[in-house]
């Protein structure tokens, strides 16, 4: 948006090669909102004559990516735009995409530590670890890296909501896993919950509807914000540690909303089931002892070095792009397909980023966005995972893969895409 910008040279390349890459390119929250954000755009692809311009992130790059596609149409500026899938929240996903860069990485690096916590609870036999992970609108990340460890219990967001399980009765079902290790002198275990699992309690989640409408009003006090709530709204922010009422009434994101990776579910819940297993042993129910550890496992994930997959899959997306906008194509989100083939085998083209949006209020508002892919409860993954989990609660079945393994020379082994190579399929 600045104009600022550099060359780039297969010398310059060479060492961010396999990488990640985004330590060269750098991260920006920017969004094209207002009608000054999309003129200054289109004042600097003028200036520097750009025939392509690559969006690369999540939902709300991609979001913005078909905005400026169109703007830059309507406008007629010469400039196409296409958009790379690249989160490691995993929700950017569907017919069209079947995943997005970085996911691959992402869970290997925390199913990793989530294990090493499974063998020190094993060992020292004292203590639960709650674990929050990256995931802030989905589970997927939590979903894939349960299947990988096996912890004693994984909550996940959309099934919470399903279930239209409360803050209380999540607390309960916690509480009720513990009390159940304990008969059997085990005192320690392992948990993992995502991010975004607040959004996912109906009562909460309610009340974050509320808040986030009145924040948007201008409200920005709780004295002033607290009276405005609904009587059940107001029952469920009273009944939150005054720690996290602040939390959710001051952190927000730059769309106005609870910023959730801020909420510290997992020292809520510790104090949520603290406070319920010392009611039980008052009334004879639990007679363990409970301590328990918190870990929030964010951006150890997102900076690791990636897989070998994530590398073949970067070298597809990039040169897809690059053919996508050789070929003047615009508004487009670039596709790899059959990826669970050989990489020579891998489908590339792209679909338009129309295809993949819906209505999202932001800000008091309601807008077009790129749409969020939710754990689908009645897929295969899911239905595993929920078929395996009743053996995981009273075992200590923990599994590891340990750290992530790459070839050497890993260059020779990540696929070359040649240009001239790609079969392009539009839809």
């Amino acid at each position: 948006m600045s104009g600022t910008y550099i060359e780039l040279s297969e010398s310059s390349l060479a060492r961010f090669r396999n990488q990640g890459g985004f330590h060269m390119l750098g991260s920006d929250r920017t969004k094209l909102e207002t009608e000054a954000d999309f003129e200054r755009a289109r004042k600097v692809a003028k200036e520097l004559d750009l025939d392509g311009l690559v969006f690369i992130g999540g939902f709300d790059t991609n979001t913005n990516a078909m905005y400026a596609a169109e703007n830059f149409k309507v406008h007629n500026v010469k400039t196409n735009v296409v958009s790379v899938p690249s989160t490691i929240d995993g929700d950017l996903r569907n017919e069209q995409l079947q995943t997005s860069i970085g996911f691959d990485t992402v869970t290997k690096v925390y199913a990793e530590l989530i294990a090493n916590l499974g063998y020190d609870a094993y060992s020292a036999k004292k203590s639960y670890h709650f674990c929050r992970l990256m995931g802030r609108h989905a589970s997927h990340v939590a979903l894939e890296v349960a299947l990988q460890t096996r912890p004693n219990m994984c909550l996940l967001g959309e099934e919470v909501r399903r279930r239209m399980l409360t803050l209380a009765e999540i607390t309960s079902e916690i509480a009720d896993l513990i009390c159940e290790r304990a008969a059997v002198d085990k005192n320690y275990g392992v948990l993992v919950v995502p991010e975004g699992l607040i959004e996912f309690i109906p009562d909460v989640n309610d009340l974050l509807k509320e808040l986030n409408e009145l924040l948007a009003k201008g409200h920005n006090d709780r004295s002033t914000i607290v009276p405005e709530l609904s009587e059940s709204a107001r029952a469920t922010f009273s009944a939150l540690p005054d720690s996290f009422g602040t939390q959710l009434l001051f952190e927000r994101d730059p769309h106005g909303n609870v910023q959730l990776s801020r909420i510290e579910v997992e020292r809520l819940l510790m104090e949520t089931v603290k406070k319920e297993l010392s009611e039980r042993k008052a009334r004879g129910a639990y007679k363990g002892s409970f301590s328990a550890i918190p870990h929030y496992f964010g951006y150890e994930g997102r900076c690791a070095l990636p897989t070998n997959f994530d590398c073949n899959y970067g070298y597809a997306l990039g040169h897809t792009a690059g053919a996508l906008l050789e070929s003047s194509n615009s508004g487009y989100a670039v596709s790899v397909s059959d990826l669970t083939s050989a990489p020579e085998k891998w489908e590339c083209g792209g679909y338009p980023l129309t295809m993949m949006m819906s209505i999202e209020r932001r800000k008091g508002a309601s807008g077009a966005v790129v749409n969020r892919s939710l754990v689908n409860l009645d897929g295969i993954a899911f239905k595993v995972f929920k078929e395996q989990r009743v053996n995981w609660r009273l075992t200590e079945d923990y599994r590891t893969s340990g750290p992530i393994q790459h070839f050497d020379q890993m260059y020779a082994f990540c696929f070359p895409f040649a240009h001239s190579n790609l079969n392009l399929v539009l839809r």
